[in-house]
């Protein structure tokens, strides 16, 4: 009686440290990670499905509105960038300002041109994205606060002071992702 208290005994042990032992060996499966968009905020997948990137659907401004969105991306055959005018592969004219954003080196351009009572520019924004060099244009559309009364003029001219473009195309590039 007393060898089978014992050989029971065993048997149970034998149980829990063989199982312990291939539950802790076992590969950890964890739940995909849940990507939740800022209110707002869509998912574009190029047609090949080689990436995406999310943006919000209309800027989060009131007089400052997006003509030509969203944005479009390029991927250049590059593989650095170099904000040197001569050699800067923009897709639009302009004065090219090397920035850095979110510590992202970046090669932008910026073309204006004024028409009935608004001024439109062409944006570019290069940068490096996992070792691609990617483009991003867009235009947008700012009108001349001064056509205003107030308050809608200083209200206009105060968001035109305070929209952060290069924040919120860092967004936008973080975002960024390449199918493997």
């Amino acid at each position: 009686m007393k060898i089978l208290k014992i050989l029971v005994l065993v048997i149970i042990i034998g149980l829990v440290v063989g199982g312990g032992y291939y539950f802790l060996t076992q590969p950890q499966q964890t739940a995909p990670a849940v990507t939740t968009l800022p209110a707002g905020w869509v998912k574009f997948t190029d047609e090949a499905g080689v990436y995406t990137f999310n943006y919000p659907a209309t800027l989060p401004t009131t007089y400052i509105k997006a003509q030509e969105w969203p944005p479009q991306v390029d991927l250049l055959e590059d593989s650095a960038i170099d904000c040197n005018p001569e050699s800067a592969p923009t897709a639009h004219a302009g004065v090219i300002e090397a920035k850095v954003i979110k510590g992202q080196k970046y090669c932008t351009t910026a073309q204006s041109e004024g028409a009935a009572g608004s001024t439109y520019t062409d944006y570019a924004y290069l940068t490096v994205v996992n070792k691609r060099v990617v483009r991003l244009t867009f235009t947008l559309r700012q009108p001349q606060c001064d056509n205003y009364d107030e308050p809608q003029r200083g209200s206009c001219k105060a968001e035109q002071a305070n929209f952060d473009l290069d924040a919120l195309v860092g967004q936008i590039v973080a975002s960024l992702h390449f199918a493997p």
